[in-house]
């Protein structure tokens, strides 16, 4: 990270214990994958935008050390009130407090095992995050042990555990040529926001391509009164990796759409809930 970018922050958070920020800030909670190095998601591009946005702040990712692995016997990991869930959640409650955020503007983020993580806190805190963002992640509930993870990885959820009760507002990343989490994950992702909130929703579709790089795919789900429910971007002949990240970055794809910054546009065009 830069020293403008953690000037601003420095200087934002100040005020903000001052009570001198203009407006409440948004927040945006990260999640790494399992693999991920602690400097990778700023290099990916994950935080570093986030921070130069004045009234955003986002916590420093939480890496599910877990990662797709299987919880040990009696241990919930997909529930609200038990394991990685409430910690993460826990964590997030506490800069609640102790900074001027807009409640309701709280989201969550991240990116393969992260990506899976940030579905499951979706889906199990609703009430907390009001939309989420997954890049190369897998859905809530797609697997329960070792062998049910790596099938699911391959070729989507063939059983499911449980399913979102409730849902929040959702944008997928997926490269199409993703050799560790299919591509077919992604459709599972939209289905489940579509399942929940999702009702009568009208499907549009624009194709694009990055400057010098990746075309892609957006394809964009809508309320009949227009609010935005669900986006999923396919990028193609991209792998696994945050698209539109530093080339300095592990799993990362300069070439590809800026995800960070789409993630953060399709935050804030979100009613507050």
């Amino acid at each position: 990270m830069n020293d403008d970018r953690m000037a601003t922050m420095t200087e934002a958070t100040r005020l903000t214990r001052e009570g001198r920020l203009p407006e409440a800030m948004k927040l945006i909670q990260g999640a790494l994958g399992s693999s991920e190095p602690g400097a990778g998601p700023a290099k990916a591009g994950t935080p570093v935008p986030v921070m130069a946005l004045p009234g955003i702040k986002h916590l420093r990712p939480v890496r599910t050390e877990r990662g797709l692995k299987p919880a040990p016997p009696g241990a919930q990991f997909e529930a609200a009130g038990a394991g990685e869930p409430s910690i993460i959640a826990g964590i997030t409650l506490k800069i609640m407090g102790e900074y001027a955020v807009e409640a309701a503007r709280v989201y969550i983020a991240g990116f393969s095992a992260g990506g899976a993580m940030a579905a499951v806190m979706a889906a199990t805190y609703p009430d907390l995050y009001a939309a989420a963002g997954i890049h190369s992640g897998l859905a809530y509930g797609a697997a329960h042990d070792l062998p049910s993870a790596y099938a699911a990885m391959s070729k989507g959820p063939a059983t499911r555990t449980r399913r979102p009760a409730r849902g929040v507002p959702l944008i997928v990343f997926h490269g199409d040529r993703d050799s560790i989490v299919g591509h077919v994950n992604a459709e599972s992702l939209v289905a489940d926001t579509l399942g929940t909130i999702g009702s009568g929703a009208v499907r549009s579709q624009e194709r694009g391509r990055a400057p010098a790089g990746h075309a892609y795919t957006r394809t964009i789900y809508k309320n009949p009164g227009g609010r935005t429910l669900a986006e999923q971007w396919s990028i193609h002949d991209a792998g696994h990796a945050w698209s539109g990240g530093s080339s300095r970055g592990s799993y990362t794809d300069a070439r590809g759409p800026d995800a960070s910054a789409e993630m953060i546009r399709f935050f804030s065009e979100q009613p507050e809930a």
